[in-house]
C-alpha cells in the first residue's frame, strides 16, 4: 500500500534545505499557488451540491419544491386545482339539490291533483247517487 504524497511538506522540506533566497521565494510562491488552488477546489467541492442544483434547475431552485407540490396537486385532482374541484363539487351539489326540489315539487303537484281528482270523483258520485 502506497502512502499519499504531501506536496506542502515536500516544498517546506526543500525550503529548509536550500540557502538560495531566490529558490526559497520560488518555492514559497509555488506553495502559495498550490494552497490557493487547493482552497478553491475545497470550496468547489463544498458548494458542489448547490452549484449542481443551480446548474440543473437553471435558476429555479427556490421554486423547485413548490413546483413539485403544484404538479402533485394536479395529479391528485385529475389535472385541476383544489378551487376548481370545489367549484365542480358545489355545482354537482346544486344540481342534485335542484333535482331533489323539482322531484318534491312534482310529487306535491301530483298529490294535489290526485286529491282534486278524487274529491271531484266523490262529488260527482254523490250527485249521481242523489239523482
Amino acid at each position: 500500500m502506497s502512502t499519499q504524497f504531501n506536496v506542502k511538506s515536500a516544498i517546506l522540506s526543500e525550503i529548509a534545505k536550500t540557502d538560495d533566497s531566490q529558490m526559497k521565494t520560488i518555492l514559497l510562491l509555488m506553495l502559495g499557488v498550490l494552497e490557493e488552488i487547493g482552497s478553491k477546489i475545497d470550496l468547489a467541492i463544498d458548494n458542489e451540491k448547490k452549484m449542481m442544483k443551480s446548474f440543473v434547475l437553471n435558476g429555479h431552485e427556490e421554486n423547485h419544491h413548490l413546483h413539485h407540490d403544484w404538479i402533485a396537486q394536479r395529479l391528485k385532482h385529475n389535472g385541476r386545482c383544489e378551487w376548481a374541484n370545489k367549484q365542480i363539487a358545489e355545482q354537482a351539489e346544486a344540481t342534485e339539490t335542484k333535482k331533489t326540489l323539482l322531484g318534491k315539487l312534482y310529487e306535491n303537484v301530483i298529490n294535489q291533483f290526485s286529491t282534486i281528482i278524487i274529491t271531484g270523483l266523490a262529488v260527482a258520485a254523490g250527485f249521481t247517487f242523489l239523482k
